[in-house]
């Protein structure tokens, strides 16, 4: 296996400066129009490239750059010679993934009640005020995409005796999703410098280079979007590429995946999803940058996500079902959240509802209340502790001058990446 290790330069510098807070890590003496620039390390330190756990203990958004040169996975008998080698790996990595899907819930709800709180402790009037000095926390089992890579990358580390070098070569990259415009896109860097980039970067998963045989490819793990499997993607798209395959599935609809390279830019990976409901087909198409690791996925991407206007907190089974859960859409006047989970019969439930039902917990409905309970049962937390993000999250939803600012980051940054999508 090979992997380039350098930094992903390919956030907007202006998105950064007016609500990310700064955009330090753009090298001032480089172009920021330049999707596949190295980026100028906070620390000088070779290994692999990406979000470390000693970073996330010593509470830094400082991630180290590793060394440029080649770094090569090797068995005793040669690199990748014999295909069994690699189905040993998979085998035993999506072992671990399936186990991670189960252990850690995906979690977009309970950072976004962080940052609420510590708004609520600053002198600052208005979320527009604080949101570029916010340093979001990586919190242990509240994760998004950004924390299930860490876990990930974590996990892939422990198979490092039987796979001596895929500790330094996995990687965090940067995904931007739902893109239209994909030759524009990946041909950005062949464009005049005033070409406009701003890209939102709104995803991550993780990735390793590898060969086989001679051929190149590279796996992914994406543990935010629930992929239970280790997706395998070849260049020549010869075996043992993934392909298509069916991340979820239920009566009159089907969720399928698709990954290959990118025809016009192999620095690419495209992301295909088809959704069919009933007789209707929807597709869309993202794109996951893995010339170089993503040295920003903590101060951008997971910042970025905190004003979504969609949170979610659910439970997954070992093949990456969804088993229970709450989730909203956030809006100015009314926002309604749903709470989830399985029935008896095997048949999810759900019931949605106007989240100042939870203002006032000694006047909520006895139904809700149980519903309540079997959902927080069924996310395996402590008794009630559900019932309490509940009733923070209604009291967040209630200030309507938090939400308005918080829509209008969320509406100003999703215009600004418009313009290439």
């Amino acid at each position: 296996m090979y992997l380039k290790i350098a930094g992903n330069a390919s956030v907007a510098l202006l998105v950064l400066q007016m609500f990310m807070g700064g955009g330090d890590h753009l090298p001032d003496n480089k172009n920021s129009n330049q999707p596949t620039q190295e980026l100028e390390c906070y620390v000088d330190a070779p290994g692999n490239a990406g979000i470390t756990q000693d970073m996330v203990e010593k509470g830094t958004n400082e991630m180290p750059c590793a060394s440029s040169e080649e770094v090569q996975i090797c068995s005793h008998n040669g690199c990748w010679d014999a295909k069994w080698q690699y189905k040993e790996l998979v085998t035993k990595a999506e072992v671990l993934i399936s186990q991670l899907l189960v252990s850690h819930h995906y979690d977009s709800i309970n950072n976004f009640l962080t940052l609420y709180r510590n708004y609520k402790a600053t002198p600052d009037h208005t979320l527009k005020e604080f949101f570029p000095k916010y340093n979001p926390p990586i919190q242990p089992y509240k994760h998004t995409c950004v924390g299930l890579a860490i876990e990930v990358m974590k996990c892939l580390k422990s198979l490092e005796t039987d796979f001596p070098g895929i500790e330094q070569s996995i990687m965090v990259v940067s995904c931007e999703e739902n893109v239209e415009k994909m030759v524009e896109y990946t041909t950005l860097h062949q464009r005049p410098p005033e070409f406009p980039i701003v890209t939102e970067k709104d995803h991550v998963m993780v990735a390793c280079h590898l060969q086989l045989d001679g051929r190149p490819g590279l796996f992914l793990s994406d543990l935010g979007y629930h992929v239970a499997r280790l997706v395998t993607v070849m260049v020549d798209r010869g075996h043992p590429h993934t392909g298509w395959f069916t991340q979820a599935s239920k009566p009159r609809y089907i969720k399928e995946f698709n990954y290959q390279f990118n025809q016009e830019n192999q620095n690419y990976v495209e992301w295909h999803e088809r959704e069919t409901k009933a007789d209707k087909v929807i597709l869309q198409r993202s794109l996951v940058y893995v010339e170089r690791a993503y040295l920003s996925a903590i101060e951008f991407t997971e910042k970025r996500n905190l004003v979504w206007d969609m949170k979610n907190l659910l439970a997954r089974g070992s093949n990456g079902a969804l088993l229970a859960g709450i989730n909203f859409v956030s809006n100015r006047k009314e926002t309604k959240v749903t709470v989830s989970y399985m029935g008896p019969d095997g048949v999810k439930l759900r019931n949605k509802l106007n989240v100042e039902v939870f203002l006032n917990l000694a006047e909520i409905p006895e139904n809700v209340v149980q519903d309540v309970k079997e959902c927080n049962e069924q996310l395996n937390m402590e008794e009630g502790m559900l019932m309490s993000i509940l009733n923070e999250l209604a009291v967040i939803m209630s200030n309507r001058n938090f939400v308005s600012d918080m829509l209008d980051l969320n509406e100003l940054i999703r215009e600004l990446t418009i313009i290439k999508k």
